[in-house]
């Protein structure tokens, strides 16, 4: 009933295998749409799903540029910037989550962190069933200045996501078996950046997720 968020390199099957042994009961694997075709993934991955015990997904992860061509894939998931509302209010249909918002804005305000969300756009990610996405990949590999920058960031989005009942995912986002994590350390981390236990545990059961092949 769990599920990691991977960007495989050409190396899916080691991917699943390792995933298999850290929990997880399905994987879902993340491409950009101008590199790969839906066609061909899915195939590879229904291939795949048959010889191991986990359900196998797909993701795009798109842009305002790309989301058009994220055709044939179970979920877009949407890369957030600055015209994130403008772009909900186009693309609110087609996108299943919002990536990156804590990295959009470069600096903090004096009182406020800029935390990619506000009042409004977590209204509308509830009221288009949109979730967020984050990424352990982003947090292990940032640098000790911007380290602290960003869990500010991401604790202020927890607690937004809270009030506006947003439902968050926490993905490894590994390309490699070294960046897989156990979902009990994932879980963990969720629970030290400010999630309730039973929040943190919810970030990984997959059947909460709308599962809609997205072909608009």
């Amino acid at each position: 009933m769990h599920i990691d968020f991977v960007f495989p390199q050409n190396n899916e099957e080691e991917l699943i295998g390792i995933a298999s042994n850290f929990g997880y009961s399905a994987v879902c694997f993340c491409y950009e749409p101008t590199k790969l075709n839906a066609n061909s993934i899915q195939k590879k991955i229904s291939s795949i799903s048959l010889k191991h015990n986990l359900k196998v997904y797909s993701a795009a992860l798109s842009d305002e540029k790309t989301i058009s061509k994220a055709k044939g894939f179970d979920f877009i998931i949407f890369k957030a910037n600055k015209d994130l509302r403008s772009n909900l209010e186009k693309f609110h249909r087609k996108i299943d989550f919002v990536y990156g918002a804590e990295s959009v804005s470069s600096k903090d305000s004096m009182h406020n962190r800029n935390s990619g969300l506000n009042q409004i756009l977590c209204k509308m990610l509830d009221e288009c069933n949109i979730k967020l996405i984050l990424s352990f990949k982003d947090i292990i590999t940032l640098d000790n200045k911007k380290f602290a920058q960003f869990i500010g960031r991401v604790k202020q989005n927890i607690k937004l996501a809270r009030k506006y009942k947003l439902g968050v995912k926490l993905g490894s986002f590994a390309q490699n078996i070294y960046g897989l994590r156990s979902r009990h350390d994932l879980i963990a981390l969720l629970i030290v950046l400010g999630m309730h236990p039973k929040e943190a545990k919810n970030a990984f059961i997959h059947t909460h997720l709308k599962i809609n092949i997205n072909s608009n």
